[in-house]
């Protein structure tokens, strides 16, 4: 951290003194403090450039006007971080434009009053944002996004206007009437050829004509574009013949433009070509490394499939000890045994009872004496002398005390035998659980154990067509998931909304994309990943009547996965708001088992089973649809759910329920039918009320009588017929309308 903070210091300082020296070639003022707002934009340390900038200010333009602009700008700058990162705020160009142009306003009240000191002032105010954003253009992709990826047409041009911004500055610069300009000129062609050979002509027009500009000599931009050229063509020779033949060609020129040597220009090139021939060689690798990065993530990559086999094999040892639990738990056999009640009342009421002896001899059969009044009272709720018998009644000295211990001991059977039912309720609801919790972590191992393929290429294509398109990434990695491409960008917010986002994945994977989700991540950037686009959408529509104030039936849609679709119709029992109440949390419950990846079975037995565990009579109607709008597949899942209507261009079928609804009984199962739908098929789903209002026939003329392919009018007038057909309603009334189309 230390070094990277060191490295800035040493780039920002150079920078900002050139700046302040192209200010004073130029006689403008702006550049820095457009930087210093530029750099606030891309969020760097202000402990990292400010200092940088009021040295380097100062260093060159030491003067009290010069104190006021650059206070104003580091104060302005400094309270503009606060207050952004008191309130969370995002920053905006169009904000950091004004707050430089409010920065140099004490420049304008030391300036003169003339016409000349006026236009001079007005051109600073003008060029001044002009290169504020430019800086960003220019900073915001390798501070953000890094230096692995190609540079777009608007990143060059800013890049190369403020590369001549400080060749201007730099070309000012004369120590003892040495030209330092000559040799960063001879130490950038040395230093690019070994990196990026295209920028050489790039970068020599760019670095002449600022020079030339800033100094007002032309030699500056004729010189340079010759040893661009020059650069150019002995890029293919290795660096020492290629410094030789640089300083050889700059000589020719120098003696053919001055008919003379110029030892303060000649010797500084020179001397730039030989540091940059034995600049160290393992620096440049290491930016060739680093330029190559993107493509030297396979290790990274490798490492989280490794780590998706560890989370594999770890979620196959939980779903096996579900498993395992399911197991026991259901080996256990309930208890529920009368003939021990029977043995312990025979214990506590005759073997302890003094004429024992007596009652054997005359009572033969005692025990199954006993075991009439034990059963007796098991089957009316309690015994009496009536059911005692001639032998044990007359011959029983203790009657009336075996009587009412026979009644305690029943009564107290009873109450354990309650617990257990409670008991041996929730112990089933937990048996289907824990089956279906070993059966989804089953389905998620597989899953997370399929390597995940990447494909580096067309990562990097993405990367640069995004930021052609002015779009700044930071990363981009396409994957196979489940045999499809799947993607995921990292992006500014400010970008996310861009239409570019979607066409040029589309373009890159060949296929129509769409995002399916969205996250916010540090520092302005967010994470938007994209599927295969579905190849079918679904049209709905929803209609629904009242007999009170609050219906109860409660209609849901939801997506539960990339490409599925829920559709619950959920018919509480009764009506108001306590069926409105129960239908609701029904279909809730039953969204979150199914976004969790439970199966039909698992969800409608735990939810039967949680429902038969409260006090109230909670039953509810229950109508499921899941359509896949990949490939069309339809499960209807009903559990007292009323008929269905698939509709299939000029014929139909009825959907039958079949089971009671869910909550009486804990045993009971969902019927599933699955189909595959077809373009423009339609699937009506309706309630208790409207299914005893409208038959089969009714429900077919009005749906092949509709010309509208609108979902809402076919489900309102469905309704409308179900309302006039039943007069007076009785029940609440609701219609879902579907219909599967083309995306």
């Amino acid at each position: 951290m230390l070094k990277k903070i060191i490295l800035k210091y040493l780039i920002y300082f150079p920078v900002f003194a050139l700046l302040a020296l192209a200010e004073k070639s130029l006689g403008l003022t702006g550049f820095a403090n457009g930087l210093v707002f530029a750099l606030v934009y891309c969020r760097e340390k202000c402990y990292v450039y400010i200092p940088c900038f009021v040295g380097a200010e100062l260093a060159v333009n030491f003067s009290l006007p010069a104190l006021s602009w650059i206070g104003a700008a580091t104060v302005i700058s400094l309270v503009t971080i606060f207050i952004h990162y008191k309130k969370s705020l995002r920053y905006r160009i169009a904000e950091t434009v004004v707050l430089t142009v409010v920065s140099l306003i004490p420049y304008a009240v030391f300036t003169g009053t003339d016409l000349f000191s006026i236009a001079v002032t007005s051109l600073s105010f003008l060029l001044a944002p002009v290169f504020h954003y430019l800086a960003i253009i220019a900073l915001y992709p390798p501070l953000v996004r890094g230096l692995k990826y190609r540079l777009n047409p608007n990143e060059k041009f800013a890049l190369g206007l403020y590369l001549a911004l400080l060749s201007a500055g730099l070309a000012s610069f004369r120590p003892f009437e040495v030209s330092i300009y000559y040799f960063a000129l001879g130490f950038g062609f040395l230093f690019l050829r070994s990196v990026e050979k295209s920028v050489l002509p790039f970068f020599g027009i760019c670095a002449g004509l600022g020079a030339a500009v800033g100094t007002g000599e032309i030699g500056f931009l004729a010189y340079s574009a010759f040893l661009s050229v020059v650069a150019s063509g002995t890029s293919s020779l290795r660096s020492p013949l290629a410094a030789g033949a640089l300083s050889l060609s700059f000589l020719c020129g120098v003696y053919f433009f001055n008919a003379a040597t110029d030892l303060f220009i000649l010797l500084p090139f020179v001397a730039g070509c030989f540091v940059g021939m034995c600049f160290p060689r393992k620096f440049f690798k290491k930016i060739l490394a680093f330029q190559q990065g993107y493509h030297a993530r396979y290790a990274l990559r490798t490492m989280v499939n490794r780590d998706r086999e560890d989370l594999a094999s770890r979620l196959k040892s939980v779903s096996s000890a579900f498993g395992e639990m399911q197991k026991l738990l259901s080996d256990e056999q309930p208890e529920d045994d009368p003939e021990k009640l029977v043995k312990s009342v025979c214990e506590n009421g005759c073997i302890a009872c003094p004429s024992v002896r007596k009652c054997l001899e005359k009572i033969p059969d005692l025990y199954v004496s006993v075991k009439r009044l034990v059963y007796a009272a098991l089957n009316n709720g309690k015994t009496s002398i009536l059911d005692a018998g001639v032998s044990l009644g007359e011959n029983c000295t203790r009657l009336g005390f075996l009587i009412n211990l026979v009644n305690d001991s029943v009564r107290q059977y009873r109450k354990m035998q309650e617990r257990k039912s409670g008991i041996e309720q929730g112990k089933e609801m937990v048996i289907s659980v824990a089956g279906g919790v070993a059966g989804l972590l089953d389905d998620l191992a597989l899953s997370v154990n399929k390597g995940l393929s990447f494909d580096p290429e067309p990562e990097k294509k993405v990367m640069e067509k995004l930021a052609q398109a002015n779009v700044v990434a930071t990363d981009v990695m396409i994957y196979n998931q489940d045999e499809d491409k799947e993607i995921t960008l990292v992006v500014r917010e400010s970008d996310v909304n861009k239409p570019a986002l979607k066409d040029i994945v589309s373009e890159v994977i060949g296929t129509p994309m769409a995002e399916y989700a969205r996250r916010k991540d540090v520092k302005g950037m967010a994470s938007v990943c994209f599927c295969p686009a579905p190849v079918y959408k679904i049209l709905y529509g929803e209609s629904f009547a009242a007999k009170e104030s609050r219906s109860g039936d409660s209609g849901l849609a939801v997506k539960i996965g990339k490409h599925k679709l829920m559709f619950v119709l959920s018919d509480g029992m009764g009506t108001g708001k306590n069926a409105s109440d129960t239908a609701e949390r029904v279909a809730r419950l039953i969204e979150s088992f199914y976004k969790a990846g439970f199966g039909h079975k698992t969800i409608f037995t735990s939810v039967s089973r949680l429902l038969a565990l409260r006090k109230n009579e909670d039953f509810s109607a229950l109508d499921v649809v899941v359509i896949d709008t990949q490939n069309g597949e339809i499960d209807f899942i009903k559990q007292g759910g009323r008929e269905s209507y698939l509709f299939s261009g000029n014929s139909y079928e009825v959907i039958d329920g079949g089971t009671l609804p869910i909550g009486i009984l804990s045993e009971s199962e969902p019927v599933v039918e699955s189909r595959r739908l077809k373009t423009d098929d339609v699937v009506i789903m309706m309630s208790d009320g409207v299914a005893d209002a409208v038959n089969e026939g009714e429900v077919a003329q009005i749906i092949h009588g509709s010309t509208a392919r609108n979902m809402q009018e076919a489900a309102d007038a469905l309704l409308s017929d179900a309302v006039r057909l039943s007069g007076k309603r009785k029940d609440d009334m609701t219609v879902i309308a579907l219909r599967l189309v083309r995306a």
